[in-house]
């Protein structure tokens, strides 16, 4: 983490659009995201608020809505 730098187009955003103060992070549920997020987190500005939100269950979100999915939808091969 320590050699690490900021996503060059999220700094330039930000650097556009000064008035963003709260920063959503919907990153991977696994080490790789974890370790991305953490980082990113360390990294970026103060003047942000950041909030890491990964998925509850899964991988990522689409592994989460499809689990969501499964269990409100009847099992379609019972016809």
């Amino acid at each position: 983490m320590e050699e690490s730098t900021p996503p060059a187009a999220l700094m330039q955003y930000l650097k556009d659009y000064p008035q963003i103060t709260e920063i959503a992070l919907h990153l991977d549920n696994d080490a790789a995201g974890r370790l991305a997020a953490e980082t990113i987190k360390a990294l970026l500005p103060s003047t942000c608020t950041i909030s890491d939100e990964p998925p509850k269950r899964g991988k990522d979100y689409n592994d989460y809505l499809r689990i969501v999915l499964r269990t409100r939808q009847p099992n379609r091969m019972e016809k």
